[in-house]
């Protein structure tokens, strides 16, 4: 506990928060509402803040991850992934289906369908395997100026596109942004001082006030559009993610009471199976106030996601602990069978 990085549990604290709260937007059919109005300007600039949810998560593996190296005991932490994913799934897939049919679950559970909102399972599994392998690319730069470069690179292939009116930028590798976050997360961590909390701030309210403007311009009159301008890969969502990020990052908190570091830490600790279990709660939840409008809708914003936020806490916190004892057994049971005697493979 000591060792850890409190700022790190606040930022995986509040990207799980922002999961819960980009979710109220979607379960409340705020996307197949025609965009005019006040309330619907609040609505977009909490899309606008809240898509960073998924960028900041992509963001701590690079700053958690960036030093793991090609070797059993790095492949075997997919374990706990797994066996979370697994429970999270089983548990999803009775809630939503009122039953349960072995064949059924087994097809959602390889299509990452079970859960509804495993498809970062499905991205992270395929990530977590070649990380290893994109972190010799970053280790093998050997200057400041060389990392910048290479996070240069992928800006303009991933993240300038969303700019694009003439084509101006490539197209192709847009799809490719969570290498960009993965670099800014271990650029951020090497490099932390380049960042400074008042610069974070100011670009985190100039992009979210202009975003946000932008946004409901572009949809003013119609249903939200959606635009590669207002994705996760977006100049704006990537703007907001590394200023909340560096923000977050920099605060001295050394003096923050240890109860307080407590409570971070086991929101951080129990956040994967938050995500994933949320969709219990929203499903429960959102079905009471689907015949208001949107302006009633968005008075219980606070009510909903914080019922959703504490519900999901607590029933992921118990699948944390059983998937560390279902991992914590494996682990001892290949130790004991001399499965994995070599570290090195």
């Amino acid at each position: 506990m000591s060792k850890r990085n409190f700022n790190l549990d606040i930022i995986r604290s509040l990207a799980v928060l922002f999961v819960i709260c980009i979710h109220f937007l979607l379960n409340t059919g705020f996307y197949q509402q025609e965009i005019t109005g006040k309330t619907y300007f609040v609505c977009i600039f909490f899309r606008v803040l809240f898509m960073s949810c998924v960028p900041l998560f992509m963001m701590l593996s690079g700053t958690l991850l960036i030093d793991k190296i090609i070797n059993r005991k790095y492949y075997l932490g997919i374990i706990r992934v797994l066996i979370t994913y697994f429970i999270c799934s089983l548990i999803c897939f009775v809630f939503k289906t009122n039953g349960f049919m072995l064949k059924q679950f087994i097809i959602e559970l390889l299509g990452y369908k079970a859960a509804p909102y495993a498809w970062y399972v499905n991205f992270y599994i395929g990530f977590f395997l070649i990380i290893p392998f994109i972190n010799l690319i970053y280790k093998g730069l050997k200057t400041k100026n060389e990392k910048k470069l290479l996070i240069l690179s992928l800006l303009v292939v991933s993240i300038l596109p969303s700019l694009n009116i003439y084509n101006v930028f490539p197209n192709y590798w847009q799809v490719i942004y969570p290498f960009l976050y993965y670099f800014l997360g271990a650029y951020i961590k090497e490099y932390k001082n380049d960042f400074s909390c008042k610069k974070s701030l100011l670009i985190f309210l100039t992009s979210s006030a202009l975003f946000t403007v932008i946004n409901f311009y572009l949809s003013r009159g119609k249903v939200f559009q959606f635009t590669f301008f207002s994705d996760y890969g977006s100049i704006s969502t990537m703007l907001i993610t590394t200023s909340i990020f560096t923000f977050i990052y920099n605060l001295k908190l050394d003096k923050t009471p240890m109860f307080i570091k407590k409570v971070f830490y086991n929101i951080s600790k129990a956040s994967f199976a938050m995500y994933l279990v949320s969709y219990c709660f929203d499903s429960y939840l959102y079905k009471y106030i689907m015949d208001y409008n949107m302006g009633i809708k968005l008075l219980y914003f606070v009510p909903i996601t914080l019922s959703v936020f504490i519900g999901s806490l607590i029933v992921g916190f118990i699948i944390e602990f059983i998937s560390e004892f279902i991992t914590r057994k494996l682990t001892n049971l290949s130790i004991s069978l001399k499965i994995f005697k070599k570290e090195t493979i």
